[in-house]
């Protein structure tokens, strides 16, 4: 699969799916939604999953339709996640990845040791049944428990800004590691190198330049990560969102990763770039057959 990957930094393009309903179900507000209920409603009949593999295993509702991380095939309850770093700078990231689990959350019990042993821990609710990650607001909509997993750490700058001097992240960002299945990635925390500006959620960051002694260079908002909902223009949301694994993963939209799939995100050399109508972090999405979901949009 990774060889389908050489050609990231050159490749351009994506296909776009912002429909109404899509801006409806995204809102325009401060509350992300975990996506477990979205699950339990059949919004478009059930697809086929990416690939040749099959989606589910037989599922635990009535109508065979996705609604745990059990009904999912074991290659598909997970993603692998690459981090690479282009520029000529040191990086500092923060990425947390969230699900929710216990009666009627999307971790079924079965699955939640796994969840642990990986890094997940159970985080504290507030009294209106979320948790605030930075400035994101993220409601447990389903279950009783909600799981986050905060990957945050350096990566090296790439010496000469060449090609084959690109750096890549430590485990579990190192595009080998089965990361179980979150519903949402967050960027950003409350530590002020990564919160939001105001109260613009658009300008919190997962990603931030530094120097070697890890004194800030510029700031990478969502707003220049390429398809975070707020880089989508879909809402203000710093997130990237698990599409519905019911549909097919070719229906995904700009702003959501698959189900089993891989993530391949590239800090480009823009620390310098003030236009804001270039990206400064690119992803690419594959299934779990390697194939493109999402091109990468400098």
């Amino acid at each position: 699969m990774f060889a389908r990957m050489r050609g990231l930094a050159g490749s351009t393009g994506i296909i776009w799916m912002t429909a109404i309903c899509v801006i409806v179900a995204i809102g325009c507000g401060h509350t992300s939604p975990l996506l477990q209920l979205q699950f339990a409603n059949a919004l478009a009949g059930l697809g086929q999953g990416g690939g040749s593999q099959p989606t589910t295993t037989p599922g635990t509702g009535t109508d065979n339709q996705i609604r745990f991380s059990c009904d999912l095939d074991p290659a598909r309850r997970g993603i692998r996640f690459l981090l690479q770093n282009q520029a000529q700078q040191t990086v500092k990231y923060s990425l947390t990845f969230i699900a929710s689990a216990g009666p009627g959350g999307f971790v079924c019990a079965e699955d939640e040791a796994a969840y642990i042993a990986a890094g997940y821990r159970e985080t504290t609710l507030d009294v209106g049944n979320g948790a605030t990650f930075g400035c994101d607001i993220v409601q447990l909509l389903g279950g009783t428990k909600m799981l986050s997993f905060r990957v945050a750490n350096t990566i090296a700058q790439n010496v000469g800004g060449l090609e084959a001097n690109i750096t890549i992240g430590q485990v579990p960002l190192n595009g080998n590691t089965f990361i179980p299945l979150p519903e949402l990635i967050v960027l950003g925390d409350s530590d002020p190198i990564f919160t939001c500006t105001g109260n613009n959620l658009c300008t919190q960051r997962g990603f931030v330049y530094t120097d070697i002694a890890g004194t800030p260079i510029a700031f990478v908002n969502a707003s220049r990560t390429q398809d975070t909902v707020c880089n989508a223009n879909v809402g203000s949301a710093p997130e990237w969102r698990l599409a519905n694994p019911n549909n097919a993963d070719t229906t995904a939209n700009a702003f959501q990763y698959v189900a089993g799939g891989t993530i391949v995100v590239r800090i480009l050399d823009r620390a310098n770039n003030a236009n804001a109508a270039q990206n400064q972090v690119i992803w690419q999405v594959f299934d779990i057959d390697g194939d493109v979901i999402h091109l990468p949009r400098p």
